[in-house]
């Protein structure tokens, strides 16, 4: 039975409570978009979502559980998926590309940065736990994913 959904147009610095499958576009969202909720799905149906300068965050949650973040595209954010204090949840299918670089031979790079300091990236996740990153795809930055204080990652191709 095909899925009767509705597609959502992302807005910029939209907040997601429920079962969300974006419309297929490219979107300017400087500020991303942010879920609020747990146990939900945020489908991206190959949108693109694009930030401005390789600043802010294209998709952030916090102290969520049982979410699933899948086939989205982003592109120029500091980080493309943030996930702070999460369990169990699950990106699966994205492509982040071109998030925030340090110039090349400007300055010594700090392998031992606190999260707050994080250098930019594909996926960052800080204190996550009972995660799975399966078939995302990272490049062109300088680092695809970041993890911090997590526990129970499953990192797959």
């Amino acid at each position: 039975m095909p899925d009767s959904t509705p597609f959502v147009v992302p807005a910029d610095g939209m907040t997601i409570d429920c079962d969300t499958t974006f419309a297929p576009g490219t979107y300017f969202l400087p500020n991303g978009v942010k879920i609020t909720a747990d146990n939900i799905t945020l489908n991206g149906n190959g949108a693109v979502l694009i930030g401005a300068n390789c600043e802010g965050i294209g998709v952030s949650l916090e102290s969520r559980n049982g979410v699933t973040v899948k086939n989205l595209r982003l592109s120029s954010y500091y980080h493309g998926i943030r996930a702070k204090s999460c369990r169990n949840l699950a990106l699966e299918g994205n492509t982040v590309r071109d998030t925030a670089e340090i110039p090349h031979a400007t300055i010594f790079l700090d392998i031992w940065l606190e999260p707050e300091k994080s250098y930019g990236g594909g996926i960052m996740l800080w204190d996550c736990e009972d995660c799975k990153v399966q078939s995302n795809d990272v490049q062109h930055m300088m680092n695809g994913i970041l993890t911090y204080y997590c526990r129970k990652l499953d990192v797959r191709e």
